[in-house]
């Protein structure tokens, strides 16, 4: 009569932000020659094109953030959290409750079984049934309702914040804002250009005006 282990969509609340503004690379193409012998031909470097792209580079005012750092820190993000977790708790408990008088009404059943007639256990079985019936449909409609809150929130979250970063981006000046994260496609960011503390201020100032209107 164990009641099944609620299910919700997990969310995951990843920043990854990369601010685009007129700027757009134009490339070179390198070709690669490869033998069909154990020896490989390396590809010719133009010195003058590297020297290029450098310059471009020195001109480009480029930071990054940190994604897990920017996660925990930034208030959306915790208050996102804390709303879907409260409405977890809340779907459990109401579950927990009807799980309760389901088994109760076993007990009861069983410990009366030996003295009960045939069609009062008939009725009270049928009883049992039902219940455990709406248990399910509210097992199915808790789960519901918590994965299209996750769903709606996260969007929410999403739309607002990278509304946030258009705005900080174009006022702090950069051409490029990178998000880093473990196992991510950034490999490296130089310290000096990590701005994930200056970032995590100005995203929560922005979020407090948010939630104010």
């Amino acid at each position: 009569m164990d009641i099944k282990k609620l299910t919700i969509v997990n969310v995951v609340l990843g920043i990854a932000v990369v601010i685009l503004f007129a700027l757009h690379f134009m490339g070179g193409n390198t070709k690669t020659t490869h033998k069909n012998t154990v020896e490989t031909q390396l590809p010719e470097v133009d010195s003058s094109e590297v020297a290029t792209i450098v310059d471009v580079q020195k001109g480009m005012n480029i930071a990054w953030v940190n994604s897990d750092s920017m996660t925990m820190n930034y208030n959306f993000s915790i208050d996102l959290s804390n709303e879907l977790e409260a409405k977890l708790k809340s779907s459990e408990n109401k579950l927990l409750k009807l799980d309760k008088v389901l088994k109760e009404k076993y007990a009861k059943l069983e410990a009366e079984y030996k003295i009960l007639g045939e069609q009062e256990i008939q009725q009270r079985t049928m009883e049992l049934q039902q219940l455990q019936q709406e248990l399910q449909m509210k097992q199915m409609e808790l789960e519901e309702q918590l994965s299209n809150k996750s769903a709606q929130s996260t969007n929410e979250f999403v739309i607002e914040t990278n509304t946030f970063m258009q705005e900080i981006g174009k006022e702090l000046g950069y051409d490029y804002i990178f998000t880093f994260a473990l196992g991510g496609q950034m490999m490296y960011g130089a310290p000096e250009l990590d701005i994930t503390d200056q970032m995590i201020v100005l995203l929560n100032e922005r979020y407090a005006l948010y939630k104010q209107n």
